[in-house]
């Protein structure tokens, strides 16, 4: 920037004696540009200076006109000495640790009730009163919690200051910042946004004087325990369908073509909810009935069934409820007519699941229409042109 002034400058009356001034009307980015009538034989003061605070750097100064300028350095006096602000030297200090599956845990503060997060609380002090800031860094998504005197994981609101989610420089990292009290005695609480996450954090935090940490074990009102999750027991089963297989009129399916079926009955010891998935290079469909299952009547005792819902792609994902001794059965068969290969169903629940593959009884036997080398009903290849 230029500030062009008449006779003399004084640095503590900067407007005094102010003719112009620029900051980007030069021609060059960022670089000002000056134009004034100048009396032959009379001092003027050309004042170069910066847009941004305390910078420094090298300069040039063109001048062009009627005649040759001449060029002084000076040093102004002033009316008041003015000297720069001393800055209070800035100290680093950091703490790491970690949140595991023994760490402490409560419902956080804008956190989803319905879940626990673990947590690591920290004692902070200082010797020296000043404004102090605290970031974290980690491959977890952090979040802070800081408060005064105490924490109780139980009433995370009581004597919070303030909280940061992702203020950091780094991606989903925290960053508070507070005026702290010597003496005086601040919990820094250190927890995830997702629910029920564990790996290892840093904190760094800068500020007039170093920082004291002390990982702490906060005193409840309500002691906290995470909610018990029932174990999971995997079951496996496989087989295939093929030109042998029974067959029927599925479901959502077409009307005017047949589909193969595997029908396998379903048994539990244990009541609970167990999840179906199949794995097979058909495009699958599960469906699952209540005691029994007549393949002439497929919408009779059927409890749900599912196509794509599956973790991979076009494989059946099926969840239901079972009663412990009761007999379900769930049936195999392909989202496309005729198709035939190998499966597998894979099931998860609190117990294992007893499999046996079952030969349906049914109210009207169905049977296969012949088909032709390229796959279509007879009726249908007729249909293109072809003579009886």
């Amino acid at each position: 920037m230029g500030f062009f002034y008449d006779t003399s400058f004084d640095p503590s009356v900067p407007t005094q004696n102010l003719v112009t001034d620029d900051d980007d009307g030069g021609d060059s980015s960022l670089q000002f540009h000056i134009e004034a009538f100048l009396e032959a034989g009379h001092p003027y003061i050309l004042v170069v200076t910066t847009h941004g605070d305390a910078e420094t750097g090298s300069f040039s100064i063109t001048a062009d006109g009627p005649a040759t300028v001449d060029f002084l350095s000076i040093t102004p006096t002033t009316s008041q000495p003015m000297i720069i602000p001393s800055i209070a030297p800035v100290v680093s200090s950091s703490y790491s640790s970690s949140l595991s599956s023994s760490s402490g845990i409560f419902q956080r503060v804008y956190g989803d009730p319905e879940y626990f997060y673990y947590f690591h609380a920290i004692q902070v002090t200082v010797s020296t009163s000043g404004t102090y800031t605290f970031t974290s860094d980690s491959d977890l998504d952090t979040m802070g919690y800081f408060y005064d005197t105490s924490f109780d994981p139980s009433v995370p609101t009581e004597n919070l200051i303030t909280d940061d989610d992702d203020g950091g420089d780094s991606s989903r990292q925290f960053l508070i910042e507070a005026f702290l009290e010597a003496g005086h005695a601040y919990i820094l609480v250190v927890t995830t946004h997702r629910e029920s996450e564990t790996g290892s954090f840093l904190i760094s935090t800068s500020g007039p004087d170093s920082v004291n940490f002390l990982s702490i074990t906060p005193t409840t009102i309500q002691p906290i325990t995470m909610p018990l999750t029932e174990p999971s027991i995997s079951s496996s089963y496989s087989n295939s369908l093929s030109s042998n297989s029974g067959i029927f009129q599925r479901v959502y399916g077409d009307p005017e073509y047949f589909y193969y079926f595997h029908a396998i009955q379903v048994t539990v010891s244990t009541s609970g909810t167990y999840t179906f998935t199949s794995d097979s290079d058909l495009d699958t469909m599960g469906y699952f009935y209540d005691t029994s299952f007549d393949p002439s009547v497929p919408t009779e005792n059927l409890i749900t069934d599912d196509d794509d819902g599956g973790d991979s792609s076009y494989q059946f994902l099926i969840e239901a409820f079972l009663e412990a001794g009761h007999t379900y059965i769930l049936v195999v068969t392909t989202h496309r007519e005729s198709e035939t290969g190998s499966f597998s169903v894979s099931a998860s629940g609190p117990d294992t699941a007893n499999f046996l593959s079952i030969t349906p009884t049914t109210i009207q036997p169905i049977t296969m229409r012949e088909f032709t080398k390229n796959t279509l009903p007879a009726r249908e290849k007729y249909a293109f042109g072809d003579t009886f």
